[in-house]
């Protein structure tokens, strides 16, 4: 059975692709690739080419592992008839948020306006926090029009996630991720690293681009309305909220971060 990865971009989609197809080369893997956001595939689910985006995703899929990942693709998959996997990688908004507005090319790409109309319910907001809000709750709205089973898979990140693995290489944080003890936790359902679930970057974000209450109750809003979603659909999502406190976890409790510290570490 072919094996399709999707979920908001900056939710883990790329974790999952190595956890699933753990012997990619390095050069596979980066995309696009025929496992990873194939360049034609994107490009036809962003025109609303179904054709075309079907027939793509078909040829993409006869690779060594059948399986191809790609955020873009749940806003196709209402349309797919239920023949493959679907993991879906689901990921706090607030936190997706925050990772798209420090990545470069999210910024540019996904969240760019001129296919906004497509798949958004709403017109394009001229201010970026807007567009990475709604354009990765629009994934996530889309998924759930799926007519067959998903298989949700919860991330967590460490904070500064992307940072610390450009530092540590490749081919460690692939080992550290595909552990015997991640990939069952993966498979039992559990949420990824629940140490590492923290919200650090939001505040950070939030304290940066001076985010306003009724911003943050957009999100949080927005939120609720997808575990609510989900959990009607059978497939329930967890955030970080879900946690509890370090006490009850049994984690360490951590201090609340240094605003102009973190800021200024994740501007170097």
């Amino acid at each position: 059975m072919p094996t399709l990865i999707t979920g908001s971009v900056r939710s883990g989609t790329t974790l999952a692709l190595r956890v699933l197809a753990p012997s990619l080369s390095p050069k596979e893997e980066v995309a696009p690739s025929t496992f990873n956001e194939a360049a034609s595939l994107t490009s036809a689910i962003r025109s609303g080419d179904f054709d075309v985006a079907f027939a793509q995703l078909d040829e993409n899929l006869q690779n060594r592992y059948g399986l191809v990942k790609s955020p873009h693709m749940g806003f196709l998959l209402p349309e797919l008839t239920a023949t493959a996997r679907i993991v879906i990688t689901f990921r706090d908004l607030r936190q997706v948020i925050a990772s798209i507005l420090r990545h470069p090319n999210a910024r540019q790409f996904d969240i760019n306006a001129s296919y906004w109309h497509r798949w958004c319910p709403t017109r394009p907001p001229s201010d970026e926090f807007a567009r990475a809000y709604y354009f990765s709750l629009s994934i996530y709205l889309r998924i759930s029009e799926y007519a067959g089973p998903l298989e949700i898979w919860n991330y967590g990140f460490w904070d500064n996630w992307e940072m610390q693995s450009s530092q540590i290489g490749h081919l460690y944080s692939r080992t550290m991720e595909t552990s015997p003890s991640v990939i069952a936790d993966v498979q039992s359902g559990k949420v990824f690293s629940d140490a590492s679930m923290t919200l650090n970057s939001w505040e950070v974000m939030c304290e940066n681009l001076s985010i306003s209450e009724s911003q943050k109750t957009m999100v949080n809003e927005g939120i609720d309305m997808l575990k609510a979603l989900y959990a009607d659909r059978g497939t329930p999502v967890k955030t970080i909220s879900d946690l509890g406190d370090a006490a009850t976890l049994g984690l360490p409790e951590t201090k609340k971060p240094d605003l102009k510290e973190a800021s200024a570490s994740l501007q170097e």
